[in-house]
């Protein structure tokens, strides 16, 4: 069911893209993932973000890709040690691209006493807006629509070349 779902959106959401998005199986808190095409991350940064120049919006989509790959989601730890990707997660984040979600849990450690105790634990994790991505992306197809828009109104007769 919810790879069908997953497929519907592509279908209907990204139809112009349908090439640069890829369904896989295995994601956070659901079965299937969407894997978005460096290309694609680099077409919509600045379009989300009018302040994020061509030349960075390559370079953050490079970077997105190298530590998503084909899931949906980071561990935050992972950008323990890398101040300039947590740095650029952030504005991605501030942008809608990108968001961040908490899951707690009991963590169990043993003390030195023997005995074992309970804490809890909290992970972080950096995840796809898929719903602001698709968004964005509705956004290009209208203006890619809009700009031969100014032909709308001529009729199919005005195109038939030579006939009378």
């Amino acid at each position: 069911m919810v790879k069908t779902s997953l497929a519907k959106i592509i279908e209907e959401e990204v139809a112009g893209f349908k090439e640069q998005v890829k369904l896989v199986e295995g994601g956070y808190r659901s079965k299937y993932s969407l894997v978005l095409s460096e290309n694609l991350l680099a077409h919509i940064m600045p379009k989300m973000d009018a302040a994020i120049s061509d030349e960075d919006a390559k370079k953050n989509a490079g970077l997105l890709i190298e530590y998503f790959g084909t899931n949906n989601h980071v561990v935050d730890n992972r950008l323990k040690r890398d101040v300039d990707a947590r740095a650029i997660f952030v504005r991605l984040n501030d942008i809608g691209l990108l968001r961040v979600e908490r899951e707690d849990g009991p963590f169990l450690i043993f003390g030195k006493d023997g005995g074992m105790y309970q804490k809890n634990w909290s992970l972080h994790y950096w995840v796809w807006d898929y719903r602001n991505i698709f968004e964005a992306l509705k956004d290009k197809q209208e203006e890619q629509a809009d700009e031969f828009g100014i032909y709308s109104h001529l009729s199919d007769d005005t195109w038939a070349r030579g006939k009378s």
